[in-house]
């Protein structure tokens, strides 16, 4: 059976500064040519149709159809599409010189740019008497199709398809040129193989999709504490909004609300709420006795992530004043990798520690790394990875600041939890350039801390990924506010996850019941991008939505801190959109946006606070890919409201180099309940 050469999403291996980044990635309107760039060589590409007049075939860039001369960059994805012509067929595509990973045996196929110019040849040839053409499906997203170019009068012919993520198949069809469907023999649903007998004409193929659904599972909590139910259809696609009913029984309240461990959204009365991600789903509500949880009021669950710190090589990172440590050596250590330790040379007294000189106390927690468990499997109680539990001690109730000392230098995800609260996700960026006897700082803000001992869980790396956890700050005095936000009207919620939706080839669409705001049409503040052509702040591409495709671009400002944000953003990057809503109340925002980099923006509301929003490394994204992260804001205004979106603020890419171009943001037309 024939092999199909599927798409490699490349990634860029890293961003050495915002002006390489600005050159490289903006400076050109199409593709397949230089347009003066000096900073990153394309290449040509010369197209032959052997014999000429066999047939035809397109070269696409990108995802972007060429036309006259042809460049692309190394890396970028090459589709070919070949049409035969006459009574000919095709005969396969070859490509000089040669390069690795190249199948040219179907019509339609798709290969990485080499780092030199290359000729591809559609060879063609004519077809005998009891041999018909086969038109293969249409070029998708949603599948990935292996079929012969031709066949045979009464010789089986085999259908290969795979399916991608988000979509489901639900049928194929192979149409004769004059006669009706032709139809499978055995069809084999759902297995991906497929063949029928060739008739004594042409064929066109169908291949016919569903949007994927996925299962939500119930967690059943103690009968006597309460239930929790699934309002509608328990299977949802993904994007879909689940809404929830949690009921505590007499004498409990509900603590938490969780979707495969992450936080639900509070809606009103007994309502939760979360974005379905592209995967199935196990809901679960924990309750405790009335008046004694962290669920309502001010003290809501909290946690803001403030990224990258202090990093010492050969040392250890020293505690500051107005703040206590705790040593990983002191807390309890659960799930280390036993073989692991024993085998090492540097292991400590203490089961699970590892030694080193540069830790703080010379001993932190290690072998807790679980690349076989990605985050979205860890169960709930955290018994199939590994983990530190701190027993800390605070003065008062409120929100902390926490500074986590680790040492690993590569990118990953690490979970971290207060109490019984759901947990939260930390992505602990890459430290280019640093030698593995570095140790880490990151910081963030969590609560709600309970007034004397409380638990702080850190895991170590679920996926891919290693660090060693050598101890945990915490600041002596809680934070100002000690509630969800400083402001009491204000309400936020970050629903990033499960929405994150990646496009290469053109504008990510807006939804039904949703209004769209582009960039270009608001105010851009601080750019320093003046692209010729087009109005200054703005950068032009074709996968931008709107009739001009254009982004809001050179908004990165990652030398200021997020605590230097001054309260007009004057001394920050930033879009400020008019936003029209029917009613007053808090509404979901999409925010989308281009560059697959880890980085932290800001987000508020008319005269309100400052909203910080992490957006996490996009593994597999192109440089032209969009992405989308998706937030809850308010309360807005019934009328005219202004919504700031900020550019790049802190970079957690060492020495800055984080990047970002604002396309435009969706408003969801009805407010939540």
């Amino acid at each position: 059976m024939k092999k199909i050469f599927k798409r490699n999403y490349l990634k860029t291996a890293g961003i050495v500064s915002l002006l390489i980044c600005i050159a490289c990635f903006t400076a050109c309107k199409n593709p397949s040519n230089n347009n003066g760039k000096t900073g990153k060589p394309s290449y040509a590409i010369t197209r032959v149709n052997d014999p000429p007049l066999g047939g035809s075939f397109t070269i696409k860039v990108d995802g972007e159809l060429q036309t006259g001369t042809i460049k692309a960059f190394e890396h970028s994805a090459i589709t070919l599409e070949g049409m035969p012509l006459g009574n000919n067929t095709f005969d396969g595509y070859s490509v000089s010189p040669a390069i690795a990973n190249f199948n040219g045996d179907n019509l339609v196929t798709t290969f990485a740019m080499p780092s030199k110019k290359i000729e591809i040849t559609a060879h063609w040839r004519a077809l005998a008497v009891d041999e018909f053409n086969i038109t293969p499906p249409a070029a998708s997203s949603a599948y990935t199709v292996t079929v012969p170019s031709y066949g045979k009068s009464g010789d089986p012919v085999v259908i290969n398809v795979i399916m991608e993520g988000g979509y489901e198949f639900s049928g194929i069809v192979v149409k004769g040129d004059v006669s009706a469907n032709v139809a499978l023999a055995e069809p084999e649903y759902g297995s991906g193989s497929f063949f029928f007998y060739m008739p004594n004409e042409p064929v066109t193929i169908t291949i016919q999709i569903a949007q994927a659904m996925y299962d939500i599972t119930v967690t059943a909590p103690p009968i006597d504490q309460g239930s929790i139910i699934v309002n509608g259809n328990a299977k949802k696609s993904a994007g879909e909004t689940v809404t929830l009913t949690v009921t505590a029984a007499s004498g409990y309240e509900v603590e938490s609300v969780t979707f495969n461990g992450m936080p639900a959204t509070k809606g009103s009365g007994n309502t939760w709420t979360f974005i379905m991600p592209a995967a199935n789903v196990t809901v679960s509500a924990s309750f405790v006795d009335e008046g004694t949880g962290h669920g309502s009021g001010d003290g809501l669950p909290f946690f803001q992530n403030d990224g990258a710190g202090r990093m010492v090589q050969k040392a250890g990172i020293s505690v500051q004043s107005g703040w206590t440590r705790y040593e990983a050596e002191d807390a309890q250590i659960f799930n280390y990798n036993v073989d692991d330790y024993n085998k090492s040379d540097n292991k400590g007294s203490i089961p699970g520690t590892e030694y080193q000189s540069f830790y703080s106390g010379g001993v932190a927690a290690g072998f807790l790394n679980k690349g076989s468990v990605p985050i979205g499997s860890v169960l709930p109680d955290w018994s199939n990875i590994g983990y530190v539990k701190f027993t800390v001690t605070v003065p008062k109730s409120g929100n902390y600041k926490v500074n986590i000392i680790y040492n690993g230098d590569d990118p990953k995800t690490i979970l971290v939890k207060l109490n019984d609260d759901a947990q939260n996700q930390v992505y602990l960026a890459t430290r280019d350039g640093l030698a593995w006897d570095t140790v880490f700082e990151h910081k963030f803000i969590m609560g709600f801390f309970s007034s004397g001992e409380n638990t702080i869980w850190i895991s170590g790396v679920p996926g891919e990924g290693w660090a060693n956890c050598d101890c945990i700050d915490i600041c002596d005095t809680a934070e100002a506010s000690s509630g969800p936000d400083p402001d009491p009207s204000a309400y936020f919620q970050d629903l990033a996850y499960g929405t994150a939706a990646l496009t290469s080839s053109g504008p990510i669409l807006v939804q039904s019941g949703w209004t769209r705001y582009e960039a270009e049409s608001a105010v851009i503040y601080g750019s320093d991008k003046t692209d010729p052509g087009v109005p200054a702040g703005t950068e032009s591409q074709s996968f931008y939505s709107g009739s001009s495709h254009l982004a809001a671009g050179g908004i990165g400002k990652w030398d200021t801190a997020v605590s230097a944000v001054n309260a007009t953003w004057s001394n920050i990057a930033y879009v400020k959109f008019s936003v029209t809503v029917a009613q007053a109340g808090n509404y979901k925002v999409n925010i989308i946006y281009n560059g697959d980099d880890p980085k932290k923006i800001l987000v508020k509301l008319n005269d309100g606070s400052n909203h910080t929003v992490q957006l996490p490394s996009q593994d597999g994204g192109n440089w032209n890919s969009l992405f989308t992260r998706q937030i809850a804001i308010g309360p807005f205004e019934s009328g005219a409201n202004e919504l700031w979106v900020s550019g790049v603020i802190e970079s957690p890419v060492e020495g800055g180099g984080a990047w970002m171009n604002l396309d435009c943001i969706d408003v969801q037309d009805t407010p939540l309940p």
